[in-house]
């Protein structure tokens, strides 16, 4: 009886051995402050970048949380967008693969920008950035400032969702000439 528990414990042993050993854990050495100017080359398998972006100007809220995700090789760009003026309107943004383009319509490219245009003093928060435990703000001040940072991120997401109407461009009419208005005298 001794000698069959003794075998018991003993196969146990060897076979949760055998397990640890079986399974690897790799961690990432993607670094968010240092990569993210590059991140479409440097993250790695089942990284992910998760964006907080908050697009509200004047009397239209829009907020959107954009995923970053490496899988299998390839980067990919999913998320959410809500948008409320007079009603609240919801998207869901379809997976989609990002590619490394030598082009200022990127990501990374907007990202630059942001770093060279952030104004710390009295701002607001414009794009949060998340990373396991590491996080990078981009901060905004200003209609016209916002106005220029919300453009530029249209344009990167309006080539990525092109059918999305979030991301169109909204032509605004010229307002009609005055009229003549007769002299009292």
């Amino acid at each position: 009886m001794i000698k069959k528990a003794f075998i018991l414990i003993l196969s146990f042993l060897v076979v949760s051995c055998v397990n640890k050993n079986r399974t690897k854990i790799i961690q990432s050495k993607f670094n968010l402050k240092q990569d993210l100017y590059s991140f479409l080359s440097k993250m790695e398998e089942n990284d992910t970048i998760r964006m907080k972006v908050n697009l509200s100007l004047c009397m239209v809220n829009h907020y959107e949380e954009i995923l970053l995700i490496r899988h299998n090789q390839k980067n990919y760009i999913t998320g959410k967008a809500q948008q409320t003026f007079i009603e609240t309107e919801i998207k869901t943004l379809e997976q989609r693969e990002l590619k490394e383009v030598a082009d200022s319509l990127t990501f990374e490219s907007f990202f630059k920008y942001l770093n060279q245009n952030n104004i710390e003093s009295y701002s607001n928060p414009f794009l949060t950035i998340i990373y396991k435990n590491d996080t990078v703000k981009f901060l905004s001040s200003g209609v016209s400032e916002t106005g220029a940072k919300i453009e530029y991120y249209s344009n990167v997401m309006r080539k990525i969702y092109p059918e999305n109407e979030f991301y169109n461009v909204v032509e605004v009419k010229a307002p009609p000439e005055p009229m003549a208005v007769p002299d009292i005298n």
